[in-house]
């Protein structure tokens, strides 16, 4: 049987894997399932991005840069042979674009370009919500290192304070304190290493009792703290009321003076004089003296040397005048100048605070305000200070002893005419300093300018009586027309503001403003301060401030009549005084009222900080504009009682600043050297600033007409908001060099203001402002309240200011006068120079001939 035939060997195929998917086929795959699985397709005014821009260019070759892809060659290949599959129902043919359910409906396209403008908007306000914090960060940070220094040297005091006076208490609970601790008199001296080693050697009892005498000792110091505000505040609500009991009067007055300025005016009208454009107030006092010099109005036969004697009918030489003063029962009578001393004269060795005496009437306020103004031109140099001579219609001792005495009062110098009689004391006093002088007098009654001030006051107020209640800094703001202010120094030195309080110090002296200081009361003074020399309850002036070598000093002098000196740290026999201090501080040890005083013992000593903001012109560039509100331009500001209000019409002026500069504005409701009958309006003066609203940058704006605004006005976001024009013109200088008109007032745009509108004849207000453009706004509180007014403007730096609504033809600025002043000035100096050459070299030619002929 034959063999079977083997069976051929059959061939099994392996099954191929299915091929990994490579990245960029997972990535279509995610693609395409995340966009099955929403709801909606993508918005066709959905903004673009890049991956949008890359997807057009490599899968459909669409847009400007489709040609890089060979209109998508490379994509439409790859689909075709590597990744095809069937269409489905979500997909067109080509698997791009995917189908959408017509069932929902999508929303309104969104207009992105309104989107775009706006988002430029809430980028600055995040930007200056940014700045703002990181302001406010950096200011807490500097806050903290300030109050922990702060902190450090008031534990000082109070620990060398406490030392002094609890020295005996501790002694008597067994804790005996180094002698070497009170080696000065200063509580700011306390050497911190002597009282560590001496406080380590106590005894855990020793220490209890220390601690519980030192708790005891703070809660006095806090209570003591309490009752000083409570005072200060009591202090500074008596000050108004004050203020607000005396304005009847001083309305009476005010009234009473135009009475007499409008008689004056018809009777120059009917004389048909020519006034020569004087200013009224000097025309009228040139007038007075004149009638009574000459025509010898109010005068009778004088005495003591005198032909005819003025005598004035309106504040009498009786005890009517005086008034129920504290020591009436001294008062013996009225005596002429010339009986008091024959030799009297206004002014004789000049006007000096030495010059200031108080008699027997309480009226040490007025005083030493006199004495801080009699200071502010130097001392000892035998001249008249310009602060005191302006305060007289004449500074020449008269023959009809008639004196003429400006006052500031009503926003304006008001003249008050004056005999020369004054209250005398008993004959016994003719041989005293006073000469029998009863109130206030000079050395040996030499001098009239002190008392006849002091006369100018109490017939102002009514009587001499009046002058027993008052204030330093009312008398200040009186003598000099200058906003004055009482710190009080309780508040002001209390921990981190003790800083800020040495820093205005520093300020205000670099600006030459006059200071004074009042002390505590001798019932709230501390015992240790009750033999230290000062005279309590009294004012005295701050000659200087100085910070020498990591010390805050004060140079002080005595108040008005002959008192002791600072026997403390500093004094005239301090031992801390070197060669070194001296020389830079121009020490002298002289019995001249005057001493040195540290800053810490200042703030202990004294209660309050009087600053007189006079600004002398040699320190202050000054700027004045008179306008008025009248019809469109009296517009009102914007409140409730005026819904309407066209802000851009009232008055404005235009600032330009080119450095920090600090501005003080003065707004008075009068025209100057002219005296007007009117009732003042609430006003307010706004300082507005140009460019972004909050740094003042140095752009050009100008105002769309709100009245014509037919679209083609219509205002940029940002600047409508920030309340500025629209930006034009930024190409030739004179483009930057003047602020626009503002269309409104914002939180944003306002940088200064004088705050709520107030119905005073006069406001004022300082402030510091950057570099930049701003324009002053002056308005009313309402619509159609019409008047004058004059706008003042200190700046310790020249800057550009000028008028821009109303229009009107603007005069020579101040600065391109005072720079033609200075041109003048420097060619005198040059032709003096030349004159001088000239005659050295003759003088030199004829000394050669003298000796040549010898």
């Amino acid at each position: 049987m034959a063999a079977a035939k083997p069976a051929a060997a059959t061939t099994v195929r392996k099954r191929r894997k299915p091929r990994k998917p490579n990245k960029i086929q997972k990535l279509l795959i995610e693609r395409r399932e995340k966009e099955a699985l929403r709801p909606y397709a993508r918005r066709p005014d959905s903004l673009y991005h890049v991956g949008d821009v890359a997807s057009e260019i490599f899968f459909k070759g669409t847009g400007p840069l489709g040609f890089v892809c060979c209109a998508a060659l490379p994509y439409r290949v790859f689909k075709m042979y590597c990744t095809r599959r069937e269409p489905g129902k979500k997909y067109d043919p080509l698997g791009d674009d995917k189908e959408v359910d017509t069932s929902k409906e999508l929303a309104e396209c969104t207009d992105s370009a309104a989107i775009l403008r706006k988002m430029w908007v809430d980028e600055a306000h995040l930007a200056i919500e940014y700045y703002e914090e990181m302001r406010l960060a950096a200011h807490f940070s500097v806050l903290l290192l300030v109050a922990a220094e702060a902190k450090l040297r008031t534990e000082a005091v109070l620990f060398q304070k406490f030392l002094r006076e609890y020295r005996f208490k501790l002694m008597a609970n067994g804790v005996h304190p180094p002698e070497d601790i009170f080696r000065t008199q200063s509580y700011a001296t306390v050497d911190v290493h002597l009282v560590a080693t001496w406080m380590q050697s106590l005894t855990p009892e020793q220490r209890e009792r220390f601690r519980q005498l030192k708790e005891r000792f703070t809660l006095e110091v806090n209570e003591q703290y309490k009752q000083r505000l409570i005072h200060d505040a009591e202090e500074a609500e008596a000050s108004e009321a004050l203020l607000a009991e005396r304005r009847p009067r001083e309305h009476q007055m005010y009234q009473k003076r135009m009475v007499e300025f409008q008689t004056r005016r018809i009777a120059r009208r009917k004389e048909a004089r020519d006034v020569h454009n004087e200013p009224e107030s000097l025309l009228n006092e040139k007038e007075f003296l004149s009638e009574v010099d000459k025509q010898h109005y109010y005068c009778q036969e004088g005495m003591h040397g005198r032909e005819h004697q003025f005598h004035d009918p309106e504040f009498p030489a009786t005890f009517d005048s005086i008034g129920p003063v504290q020591r009436a029962d001294m008062v013996k009578g009225w005596r002429v100048a010339s009986g008091i001393n024959i030799n009297a004269g206004l002014f004789r060795d000049g006007t000096d605070p030495d010059d200031v005496y108080q008699g027997q009437l309480a009226d040490g306020w007025l005083l030493s305000a006199i004495s801080i103004v009699a200071a502010s031109g130097g001392v000892g140099d035998g001249g008249i200070d310009e602060l005191i001579a302006r305060l007289f219609v004449t500074t020449d001792t008269t023959s009809t002893g008639v004196y003429g005495v400006r006052v500031y009062k009503n926003a304006q110098w008001e003249t008050v005419w004056l005999d020369d009689f004054f209250p005398v004391l008993d004959n016994k006093y003719k041989t005293t300093r006073c000469a029998g002088a009863a109130f206030a007098y000079s050395d040996d009654f030499n001098e009239l300018w002190v008392p006849l001030i002091e006369k100018a006051f109490a017939k102002y107020y009514g009587t001499y009586a009046d002058l027993e209640r008052g204030y330093v800094h009312h008398a200040l703001s009186d003598l000099t027309g200058a906003a004055s202010e009482e710190i009080f120094l309780a508040e002001a030195s209390r921990g981190a503001s003790k800083m800020r309080l040495w820093n205005k110090l520093m300020t205000f002296k670099l600006n030459g403003f006059l200071l004074g200081a009042g002390t505590v009361l001798p019932a709230s003074s501390d015992r240790e301060l009750m033999d230290s020399g000062l005279v309590f309850g009294a004012a005295y002036v701050i000659y200087d401030v100085r910070h020498v070598d990591g010390l805050r000093l004060l140079k002080l002098r005595n108040p008005p009549g002959d008192h002791g000196e600072w026997q403390g740290d500093w004094g005239d026999d301090s031992p801390l005084w070197t060669k070194r201090l001296k020389a830079k501080l121009g020490y002298a040890h002289e019995d001249d009222g005057c001493f040195w005083m540290s800053f810490d013992d200042f703030c202990l000593a004294f209660r309050s900080l009087y600053v007189c903001k006079y600004y002398d012109p040699e320190l202050w560039q000054h700027y004045t504009k008179a306008s008025w509100w009248k019809g469109i331009t009296a517009a009102g500001l914007p409140n409730k009682h005026n819904p309407n209000c066209q802000v851009w019409n009232n008055p404005q002026f235009s600032l330009v600043i080119d450095r920090p500069t600090d501005v003080n504005v003065r707004l008075q409701q009068s025209f100057p050297d002219l005296v007007l009958h009117s009732t003042p309006h609430p006003v307010a003066v706004y300082f507005v600033a140009q460019g972004d609203g909050t740094t003042g940058s140095l752009s050009h704006h100008a105002l769309a007409d709100p009245e014509q605004d037919d679209g083609a006005n219509q205002m940029d976001p940002v600047d409508d908001m920030l309340g500025r024009g629209r930006e034009v013109g930024l190409g030739s200088e004179a483009d930057i060099t003047v602020a626009a008109r503002v269309r409104r007032l914002t939180n944003t745009n306002v940088v200064a203001h004088s705050g709520a509108p107030v119905r005073e004849r006069e406001i004022t207000f300082s402030t510091n402002l950057k570099p930049g453009v701003y324009t002053v706004l002056v308005g009313c509180y309402q619509q159609s309240m019409e008047g004058p007014f004059t706008l003042d403007l200190h700046s310790n730096h020249a800057v550009k200011f000028k008028q821009i609504w109303p229009p009107g033809q603007e005069d020579e600025s101040d600065e391109e006068k005072s720079r033609m002043e200075k041109l003048k000035e420097k060619q005198k100096e040059m032709k003096k120079k030349g004159r001088d050459k000239v005659r050295g070299k003759l003088k030199i030619v004829d000394e050669e001939d003298d000796e040549e002929e010898k």
